[in-house]
């Protein structure tokens, strides 16, 4: 074999693992159910998300909805819904209860 003809088979192969790789995830997020504290992380990015609409930058410093869960990723989560309408913040309940049963599905 050649060594471009290796190479393309190289990044056929990686873009082969990258689809098959997408297409689990996808599945995955379509058919599973609320994780354990996804419902806490998507609070938290929903005040974030409050925070960065209103130019509350403060309130970056002054809430910190569950502590025990790292920061930027709750961040994260608010930027990735700053562009969807305002949905009612998820209700707060005890880190020990189980997951709620239905978030707003715009923002999964």
């Amino acid at each position: 074999m050649t060594k471009s003809a290796r190479t393309i088979s190289y990044y056929l192969f990686f873009l082969l693992v990258i689809t098959v790789a997408f297409g689990l995830r996808s599945h995955a997020a379509d058919t599973l159910g609320i994780d354990y504290d996804e419902d806490d992380y998507l609070r938290a990015g929903q005040e974030f998300a409050h925070h960065i609409r209103t130019s509350d930058w403060s309130g970056f410093l002054e809430s910190n909805y569950r502590p025990e869960h790292p920061q930027l990723a709750k961040i994260m989560f608010g930027l990735s819904i700053l562009g969807l309408p305002e949905e009612p913040l998820v209700a707060d309940v005890p880190i020990t209860a189980q997951p709620a049963s239905s978030l707003p599905p715009e923002q999964l």
